[in-house]
C-alpha cells in the first residue's frame, strides 16, 4: 500500500501556492481587462466612427496618389511608386502610434489603484497590447485594400505569394510595433499634454528613418533607424514590390541598392523579423516602466 504523506502540524512552515494559481489568475485578470476594455471603446461610437474613419481617410490619400503604372515598373521606371509605399508606411505607423499614445498616461491614477489592489502590471500591459493590437491590425487592413484596391500589382511578391497580402501584412505589423512604440512612450510622460507633440515627432522620424525619403544605410545613420518599426515595415513593402528595379527606367542598373530592399524572400522575412523584435522590446520597455511607477516603487 502506498504510504500517505503525514499531516501537517502547527509547528510546520505553510507551503507557497503552487505557481499554476498565480498563472491562473494572472490570466483571469488579463481576461478581464480585456473584456472591460473592449466594452468601453465600443461604448463610444464616436471613437469607433474615428477609428474606422482614419484609415479610410489616408486610403482615400494614397487613392489620390495613384501613380499611372500602380507598383508595377514603367518605359521610363515609376518613382511613384515610392512616394505611394511612404503614404502607407507614414499611415501605418500614424494610426499605430495614436491609437495607444494617451492609453497609460491617462490611466496612471486607476492603475495605481488597482496596482495596490493585486493588479499584475504584465497583465495590464497584456490587455492594452492586444486589443490595441487587433484594432491597429484591422486599420492597416483598411488602409492597404481600400488603397490599393485596382492599383496595378506585380505578378508575384518577394516570397512568391499575392503581392497584397505580403503590403497587408508587412503595414499591419508596422502598425502593432509603432502601437507598442506609442503604449512605450505613454508609460513614460507624466501629463497627456506632453504625448501629441512626441506622437508627431516620432512618426516624422519613423518616416526619415524608412530610406524612402532620403537614404539611410550609411554607418551612424543606420544604426538609429534599426529601432524604428517603420525601416522594416517600409523594407518589406520596398522588397515585395522590387522598389529599387522598378523607380528607375527598365535596362538602368541600380547602383548602390539599399539592401533592405532585395526582392527576395530571406529580406522580406528578415524585415517582418526585426519587427516583431521591436514589438517585444518596446513591449518589455514598457512593462519594466509600469513596474517602476508602481505604488511603493516611485521616486
Amino acid at each position: 500500500a502506498l504510504a500517505r504523506p503525514a499531516p501537517a502540524t502547527a509547528g510546520q512552515p505553510r507551503h507557497a501556492p503552487p505557481p499554476a494559481a498565480r498563472t491562473t489568475d494572472r490570466l483571469s485578470q488579463f481576461l478581464g481587462l480585456g473584456r472591460r476594455y473592449t466594452a468601453v471603446i465600443a461604448s463610444d461610437r464616436i471613437y469607433i466612427a474615428f477609428l474606422i474613419g482614419a484609415p479610410l481617410a489616408l486610403a482615400g490619400i494614397v487613392r489620390l496618389l495613384n501613380p499611372r503604372y500602380g507598383l508595377m515598373d514603367g518605359p521610363g521606371g515609376n518613382p511613384g511608386a515610392n512616394s505611394l509605399l511612404l503614404i502607407l508606411t507614414l499611415g501605418s505607423c500614424f494610426t499605430g502610434a495614436l491609437n495607444a499614445i494617451r492609453e497609460i498616461v491617462k490611466e496612471i491614477p486607476i492603475f495605481f489603484r488597482e496596482r495596490a489592489a493585486g493588479l499584475s502590471a504584465g497583465s495590464y500591459l497584456a490587455s492594452k497590447l492586444f486589443v490595441l493590437g487587433v484594432i491597429s491590425a484591422v486599420q492597416s487592413v483598411l488602409l492597404v485594400v481600400v488603397g490599393l484596391a485596382g492599383i496595378r500589382m506585380p505578378a508575384h511578391g518577394a516570397v512568391g505569394g499575392h503581392p497584397m497580402l505580403e503590403l497587408t501584412a508587412a503595414m499591419a505589423l508596422v502598425s502593432i510595433a509603432s502601437m507598442a512604440l506609442g503604449l512605450l512612450i505613454s508609460a513614460s510622460v507624466n501629463s497627456s499634454e506632453k504625448t501629441f507633440p512626441l506622437l508627431f515627432l516620432s512618426v516624422m522620424v519613423q518616416v526619415i528613418m524608412t530610406g524612402g525619403a532620403v537614404r539611410v544605410d550609411r554607418t551612424g545613420i543606420e544604426q538609429v533607424a534599426w529601432f524604428f518599426p517603420a525601416r522594416w515595415g517600409f523594407g518589406a513593402a520596398a522588397s515585395t514590390t522590387n522598389l529599387s528595379a522598378i523607380i528607375v527606367p527598365p535596362g538602368t542598373p541600380v547602383t548602390n541598392p539599399d539592401p533592405v530592399w532585395a526582392h527576395d524572400a530571406r529580406a522580406w522575412l528578415v524585415n517582418m523579423a526585426l519587427q516583431v523584435a521591436l514589438f517585444a522590446g518596446f513591449s518589455l520597455l514598457t512593462w519594466w516602466r509600469l513596474i517602476r511607477v508602481s505604488p511603493g516603487r516611485r521616486r
